[in-house]
Protein backbone atom coordinates (compact mmCIF):
# COMPACT_ATOMS: atom_id res chain seq x y z
CA UNK A 1 0.00 0.00 0.00
CA UNK A 2 1.03 3.62 -0.96
CA UNK A 3 2.06 5.60 2.35
CA UNK A 4 0.54 8.49 3.61
CA UNK A 5 3.91 10.39 3.75
CA UNK A 6 5.67 11.78 1.23
CA UNK A 7 7.98 9.14 -0.13
CA UNK A 8 10.97 9.94 -3.06
CA UNK A 9 12.34 6.91 -4.57
CA UNK A 10 15.98 7.44 -6.98
CA UNK A 11 16.80 4.34 -7.89
CA UNK A 12 20.53 5.15 -8.36
CA UNK A 13 20.48 2.18 -10.94
CA UNK A 14 24.15 0.59 -10.99
CA UNK A 15 24.41 -1.48 -14.12
CA UNK A 16 27.05 -3.50 -13.01
CA UNK A 17 26.03 -5.02 -10.32
CA UNK A 18 22.69 -6.32 -11.81
CA UNK A 19 23.01 -9.61 -13.69
CA UNK A 20 19.34 -9.55 -15.11
CA UNK A 21 17.70 -6.04 -16.08
CA UNK A 22 14.50 -7.42 -17.00
CA UNK A 23 14.33 -8.83 -13.13
CA UNK A 24 15.28 -5.65 -12.34
CA UNK A 25 12.56 -3.63 -14.00
CA UNK A 26 9.93 -5.48 -11.87
CA UNK A 27 11.45 -4.28 -8.59
CA UNK A 28 12.05 -0.90 -9.27
CA UNK A 29 8.28 -0.63 -10.97
CA UNK A 30 7.16 -2.33 -7.53
CA UNK A 31 9.05 0.40 -5.94
CA UNK A 32 8.14 3.07 -7.47
CA UNK A 33 4.30 2.09 -7.12
CA UNK A 34 5.37 2.40 -2.99
CA UNK A 35 6.38 6.09 -3.49
CA UNK A 36 5.40 9.41 -4.29
CA UNK A 37 7.42 10.91 -5.99
CA UNK A 38 10.12 9.66 -8.20
CA UNK A 39 13.50 11.02 -9.33
CA UNK A 40 16.22 9.32 -11.84
CA UNK A 41 19.26 10.34 -13.92
CA UNK A 42 18.93 9.35 -17.56
CA UNK A 43 21.34 6.74 -17.28
CA UNK A 44 19.36 5.09 -14.86
CA UNK A 45 16.49 4.83 -17.34
CA UNK A 46 18.45 4.37 -20.28
CA UNK A 47 19.92 1.19 -19.15
CA UNK A 48 16.26 0.18 -17.26
CA UNK A 49 13.67 1.24 -20.62
CA UNK A 50 16.31 0.64 -23.31
CA UNK A 51 14.15 2.42 -26.44
CA UNK A 52 11.71 4.21 -24.60
CA UNK A 53 11.66 7.66 -24.21
CA UNK A 54 11.61 9.89 -21.06
CA UNK A 55 8.13 10.52 -21.87
CA UNK A 56 7.28 7.17 -22.17
CA UNK A 57 8.80 6.09 -18.75
CA UNK A 58 7.11 9.32 -16.72
CA UNK A 59 3.67 8.23 -18.28
CA UNK A 60 4.54 4.20 -17.35
CA UNK A 61 5.59 5.17 -13.62
CA UNK A 62 2.76 8.18 -13.27
CA UNK A 63 0.40 5.08 -13.69
CA UNK A 64 2.05 3.45 -11.12
CA UNK A 65 0.88 5.95 -8.52
CA UNK A 66 3.37 8.59 -8.38
CA UNK A 67 2.50 12.50 -8.55
CA UNK A 68 5.83 13.94 -9.97
CA UNK A 69 8.49 12.43 -12.15
CA UNK A 70 12.22 13.55 -12.44
CA UNK A 71 14.94 12.79 -15.02
CA UNK A 72 17.84 14.54 -14.34
CA UNK A 73 20.54 15.13 -17.53
CA UNK A 74 23.45 16.23 -15.67
CA UNK A 75 24.31 19.83 -16.31
CA UNK A 76 21.57 20.28 -18.65
CA UNK A 77 18.79 20.45 -15.68
CA UNK A 78 15.99 17.94 -15.53
CA UNK A 79 12.87 16.65 -17.25
CA UNK A 80 9.26 17.14 -14.80
CA UNK A 81 6.54 15.46 -15.03
CA UNK A 82 3.15 14.90 -13.73
CA UNK A 83 -0.40 14.51 -14.48
CA UNK A 84 -0.79 17.83 -15.85
CA UNK A 85 2.22 17.49 -18.76
CA UNK A 86 6.05 17.33 -18.53
CA UNK A 87 8.87 20.45 -18.76
CA UNK A 88 11.96 20.77 -19.17
CA UNK A 89 14.02 22.66 -16.70
CA UNK A 90 17.41 23.91 -17.26
CA UNK A 91 20.12 23.24 -15.27
CA UNK A 92 23.41 26.23 -15.35
CA UNK A 93 26.73 24.89 -16.57
CA UNK A 94 30.25 25.82 -14.97
CA UNK A 95 33.11 24.81 -16.99
CA UNK A 96 34.76 24.61 -14.18
CA UNK A 97 32.71 22.04 -12.62
CA UNK A 98 34.62 18.54 -12.84
CA UNK A 99 33.95 16.58 -9.88
CA UNK A 100 30.23 15.63 -9.54
CA UNK A 101 30.36 13.65 -6.27
CA UNK A 102 26.85 13.73 -4.11
CA UNK A 103 24.59 16.02 -6.79
CA UNK A 104 21.82 13.44 -7.08
CA UNK A 105 21.32 13.48 -3.50
CA UNK A 106 21.87 16.81 -3.02
CA UNK A 107 19.14 16.88 -6.25
CA UNK A 108 16.92 14.94 -4.24
CA UNK A 109 17.43 17.65 -1.25
CA UNK A 110 16.40 20.32 -3.47
CA UNK A 111 13.33 18.51 -4.45
CA UNK A 112 12.51 17.52 -1.32
CA UNK A 113 12.89 20.98 0.22
CA UNK A 114 11.29 22.73 -2.44
CA UNK A 115 7.94 20.40 -1.68
CA UNK A 116 8.43 21.59 2.16
CA UNK A 117 8.39 25.25 0.85
CA UNK A 118 5.39 24.36 -1.35
CA UNK A 119 3.47 23.70 1.68
CA UNK A 120 3.06 20.39 1.03
CA UNK A 121 2.76 18.22 3.40
CA UNK A 122 1.47 15.34 2.87
CA UNK A 123 0.28 12.75 -0.31
CA UNK A 124 -2.80 14.74 -0.77
CA UNK A 125 -1.13 17.67 -0.94
CA UNK A 126 1.16 16.51 -3.64
CA UNK A 127 -2.30 15.43 -5.46
CA UNK A 128 -3.80 19.12 -6.06
CA UNK A 129 -0.18 20.35 -7.36
CA UNK A 130 0.27 21.48 -10.87
CA UNK A 131 2.99 21.10 -13.51
CA UNK A 132 4.11 24.77 -12.83
CA UNK A 133 4.37 23.95 -9.03
CA UNK A 134 6.52 20.83 -10.05
CA UNK A 135 8.56 23.32 -12.59
CA UNK A 136 9.24 25.28 -9.59
CA UNK A 137 10.53 22.80 -7.46
CA UNK A 138 13.05 21.28 -10.10
CA UNK A 139 14.66 24.52 -10.66
CA UNK A 140 14.96 24.07 -6.42
CA UNK A 141 16.15 21.15 -6.97
CA UNK A 142 18.54 21.91 -10.13
CA UNK A 143 20.01 24.76 -8.05
CA UNK A 144 20.59 22.69 -5.07
CA UNK A 145 22.72 20.11 -6.69
CA UNK A 146 24.64 23.49 -8.80
CA UNK A 147 25.47 24.66 -6.08
CA UNK A 148 26.68 21.81 -4.08
CA UNK A 149 28.66 21.05 -6.92
CA UNK A 150 30.65 24.71 -6.82
CA UNK A 151 31.00 23.89 -3.31
CA UNK A 152 32.99 20.69 -3.92
CA UNK A 153 34.91 22.17 -6.99
CA UNK A 154 36.21 24.96 -4.56
CA UNK A 155 34.10 27.72 -7.14
CA UNK A 156 33.30 30.52 -5.33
Amino acid sequence: TKAKSICLYDPNTRPSVIPDAALYRIALESWVSSVSVAKASDEDVAFTYPGLTHEDIARKWLALGVHAVFITHGMKGCSVFSKDSGRLVEGRVHDGITRTVGAGDNFNAGILSGIAASGANNVGDLATMTIDDWRKIANAANETAYHHLLEINGIK
